[in-house]
């Protein structure tokens, strides 16, 4: 089904050379720049993390092609890995350890993780520049992780949990403009790679800049 719908289009293309020419057309560097500026602020969960606070900082590129937006950022959350994980940790050590007597005992303790991540979307937004203006998107990151702990500093585990990691992404949300130059953002995204499955839940401000509408 895909070869076909491919045949079909590339017969469509050559029968009609304008009309491909109008669609690559739509895709355009002239509208790169960077048109605006967001502080973003929110709640953060993860399958093996506990809820904590993401902040972000991202980069409005202006308009690729027709309500098509490049957007850029980074994330930077610290959190800790949840009591059940680390419980699951202690159970499979104790699994190895040799004991007649069984009365040791294995307390990992809290394990931290610190997590950078930079992002790349591609959002569809409608009516850009309007009152209110939603948009959906898909995208990539780049997430920089570094774990600490008591029990792990110094150890191969520690090299383990600091990683750099790749993610998928997926956006949606809404900015609804205050002022001229000033828009209030709601922004739901869910990321997941490497293991782990991540929801943010974000609110913000963005500061947009002079030039054509965004």
């Amino acid at each position: 089904m895909l070869r076909a719908g491919t045949s079909l289009i590339v017969v469509m293309l050559l029968a009609n050379p304008s009309a491909g020419q109008g669609m690559l057309d739509a895709f355009s560097y002239e509208g790169l720049r960077v048109a605006g500026i967001g502080f973003e602020a929110g709640a953060m969960g993860a399958d093996r993390l506990e809820r904590e606070l993401a902040v972000s900082l991202r980069v409005d590129a202006g308009l690729f092609a027709p309500n098509i937006r490049p957007l850029l950022g980074v994330t930077v959350v610290r959190s800790r890995y949840t009591a059940e994980h680390v419980a699951e940790f202690e159970n499979r050590l104790r699994g190895v350890v040799t004991d007649p007597t069984n009365d040791f005992t294995i307390a990992v303790g809290e394990i931290s993780l610190l997590d950078i991540a930079l992002e790349g979307d591609l959002q569809a937004i409608a009516n850009p520049g309007g009152r209110f203006s939603p948009y959906i998107g898909l995208g990539v990151g780049v997430h920089l992780r570094d774990a600490d702990g008591a029990a792990i500093t110094g150890t191969f585990v520690e090299d383990a949990l600091q990683t750099m990691a790749a993610t998928v992404n997926g956006s949606m949300g809404i900015e609804i403009g205050l002022t001229r130059s000033l828009r209030f953002s709601l922004d739901l995204r869910g990321m997941y790679g490497s293991g782990f499955v991540i929801a943010t839940g974000r609110a913000g401000l963005w500061i947009r800049l002079p030039g054509e509408t965004p």
